[in-house]
């Protein structure tokens, strides 16, 4: 219970009461004690009232949202009494959720229904619980606020991000397949054309020529499928925030678009996700079946607490890929004690696989390193974060020149980069 400014007011009254009752005395001095036994009883009749008003409360929320978006959701409360009703609410957000947890104060007239929207970021994978609703109503008489645990169950299922519509490719959108047509290659025959000039001799089909009386060509559908292997670091420095998310979280929803935009090429995707050793590993499969996989894994990722070692993940993929194959490292990348293994692991790689090396850059360290000094301490952060970003650069060259391609940005801008290592590589055919 919260008195209003209403009762203390009263309560000052009574008190100037009980200060003029014992100045002017003959039986005066306890007159206050009729005006505070009449606040009381009236306190305690507003707190029965109150403890029969249990308003109806619905907390309207999609059950699935993607990792890192902004969740829009409402609360309805509906009033079931016959006078208005003042109600403040606070949602307190579990762990993974974060949003604005400050009180909101509401007015609703009688047998009406009033709707406060709320947002929250969603920061961890997997399914979260909605905590309970605190409230507190104005009493009928406005002497007191009187508060209430009203209990709301329900869950949300966060699940890594998904392609946007414009990044899945044309073909995909209009339903079809992704093929390429050629000349006398490939495993399904596409159909049948006049002969044009510099048309290879192999396409030349003789039976259709001989009957129609005229040069003609077959066109066959070439299908290109590649096997990309996704590994995922899940050591100790994923648990780090970068931003809203953690860089583990920011791994899973650029892996799930990249297996996304892998599957709906055809291209057969598998995973392993990694700290000191394996820890899920999925051998690479093709189509739907393939990404379902994927996503199930990637919603139970967590960070663990040792160090992370790629030398072993790196091992168990040169013996689940038999032929040269796309393998995308989600890891740190920076001149420390562990860029050695890193650089073993790119070795290993580099000579039958095409390796892509994908880190990100702290936007917080960009941002002092192009922070305009205000304080005599700027000059040394920005010096600091220059010689970070320098080290990444430094450990990211390095890569290059061992053959591998170091996707290495914000967390706004890795996803792009990831996607734009695998077109290009894809459309070049280096796998």
């Amino acid at each position: 219970m919260h008195l209003t400014g209403l009762t203390y007011i009263l309560a000052a009254v009574i008190a100037c009461v009980g200060i003029f009752g014992q100045w002017y005395g003959d039986g005066w001095e306890k007159i206050w004690h009729v005006p505070v036994a009449g606040l009381i009883v009236i306190i305690a009749l507003e707190g029965q009232m109150a403890r029969r008003v249990i308003p109806k409360i619905v907390r309207k929320v999609p059950p699935r949202a993607a990792l890192g978006e902004c969740l829009m959701g409402e609360l309805a409360i509906t009033n079931p009494t016959s006078r208005q009703l003042r109600i403040e609410t606070q949602q307190p957000y579990p762990e993974g959720m974060m949003g604005n947890e400050a009180a909101f104060l509401l007015s609703i007239p009688a047998g009406n229904t009033a709707v406060q929207p709320f947002a929250v970021t969603l920061q961890a994978l997997g399914r979260l619980e909605w905590q309970s609703l605190y409230t507190r109503s104005l009493g009928q008489f406005g002497l007191a606020w009187w508060p209430r645990r009203i209990s709301l169950p329900g869950t949300v299922q966060v699940v890594p991000a998904r392609l946007r519509s414009k990044e899945r490719p044309l073909e995909v959108q209009k339903g079809g397949n992704l093929a390429r047509r050629g000349l006398g290659v490939g495993t399904e025959l596409h159909g049948l054309r006049d002969y044009r000039p510099g048309d290879p001799l192999r396409a030349m089909d003789w039976k259709a020529t001989a009957r129609s009386g005229r040069h003609t060509v077959r066109v066959f559908m070439e299908e290109q499928h590649l096997e990309l292997m996704l590994l995922i670091d899940a050591g100790r420095t994923s648990s780090l925030q970068t931003g809203p998310l953690t860089r583990l979280n920011h791994y899973a929803n650029c892996a799930a678009r990249l297996a996304e935009n892998a599957v709906s090429h055809g291209d057969q995707v598998g995973m392993v996700v990694f700290a000191e050793t394996p820890i899920q590993v999925l051998p690479p499969l093709k189509g739907s079946g393939a990404l379902l996989h994927v996503r199930a894994a990637l919603e139970r990722m967590r960070p663990v607490l040792c160090d992370a070692n790629p030398l072993s993940a790196v091992l168990l993929t040169r013996k689940l890929m038999k032929r040269r194959s796309l393998v995308v490292l989600f890891t740190d990348i920076d001149e420390n004690e562990d860029a050695s293994q890193l650089v073993k692991a790119t070795a290993l790689l580099a000579p039958k696989h095409l390796p892509v090396i994908a880190g990100i850059l702290d936007e917080e360290i960009l941002s002092l390193q192009r922070h305009r000094a205000a304080h005599w301490l700027d000059p040394f952060h920005a010096f600091a974060a220059s010689e970070t970003l320098q080290a990444s650069q430094g450990a990211a060259l390095r890569l290059q020149r061992m053959g591998a391609f170091v996707a290495l940005a914000s967390p706004s801008q890795l996803d792009g980069k990831v996607m734009h290592f695998y077109r290009e590589l894809r459309n070049r055919k280096q796998v």
